[in-house]
């Protein structure tokens, strides 16, 4: 879900002053969806300016790698396993910002390649919902859905790892 990543955002640019342009490269399931991101990013990081690129046309993701200063994925599924995107954007030259969760904690050094955010879930938070799934009740995306929403991504740190960046010089 991307509500923690617009909050950190929101933070960052206020506490920077500086103009923060969050550039999606992807694309959503559905129209609702879409418009629920757009809602979501609206409110939560008004100060924000969010440009949003088809991520399925090759120039355009190409844009969105060349122009990005920072990349984030603040994963809070459990569906990312591995991490891929974090590597891609290492080597596209990128700090990046991920949750420290699943593949990302293996493939993100932290503060030598960009920040791992403090990522948590209740131990056997997802026990109900796994059954729900198993028992045909839930699809899959419901599962990842439900499951997403007893992760939390420390907010606070995101911030502050968006905040040194935009106040390095480097």
């Amino acid at each position: 879900h991307p509500l923690a990543m617009y909050q950190a955002l929101e933070r960052a640019a206020r506490d920077t002053g500086r103009d923060v342009v969050l550039v999606e490269c992807g694309w959503h399931s559905n129209d609702f969806i879409q418009k629920a991101f757009a809602e979501a990013a609206r409110v939560a990081c008004p100060s924000v300016r969010v440009i949003n690129l088809d991520g399925r046309v090759a120039d355009l993701r190409t844009t969105a790698w060349a122009c990005a200063d920072v990349f984030c994925s603040l994963s809070d599924n459990i569906q990312e396993t591995f991490g891929i995107v974090p590597i891609e954007g290492m080597a596209a030259g990128l700090p990046v910002v991920v949750s420290d969760w699943d593949g990302y904690r293996d493939t993100v050094r932290h503060e030598v390649d960009g920040f791992r955010i403090p990522t948590v879930m209740p131990q056997g938070g997802a026990d109900d919902l796994i059954g729900r799934y198993a028992l045909g009740v839930d699809t899959y995306d419901r599962y990842l859905g439900h499951t997403s929403s007893s992760i939390a991504v420390d907010i606070d740190a995101a911030a502050q790892a968006f905040i040194r960046l935009f106040e390095s010089s480097a």
